[in-house]
């Protein structure tokens, strides 16, 4: 079985996903943050609330950790598949 380094074609969606992903965390902090406003300062809601918001903000960082690792990645996956190319008398 011949093994084969990602490709820049098929590095598109897991760049996307990461995107989606991330924008969609952006809006929910976003609406948590809008929502929890409308309670009373110190009630229940605005509480967990105000938790859920944080939790969510913890997790940004990881996004941009994920997107290194991933583009990292492609350009190893790239630069195998030059050198593999090469030494193989292939076309590059």
């Amino acid at each position: 079985m011949e093994r084969k380094a990602i490709s820049l074609g098929e590095a598109f969606p897991a760049v996307l996903a990461v995107a989606l992903v991330s924008i969609l965390l952006v809006a929910v902090i976003y609406l948590f943050t809008q929502f929890g406003s409308t309670f009373d300062t110190g009630s229940a809601a605005a509480n967990a609330t105000g938790d859920l918001t944080t939790q969510f903000s913890n997790a940004v960082p990881l996004i941009g950790l994920v997107l290194t690792i991933v583009l990292i990645a492609i350009v190893i996956g790239v630069l195998i598949t030059a050198f593999y190319m090469r030494s193989s008398g292939g076309r590059v």
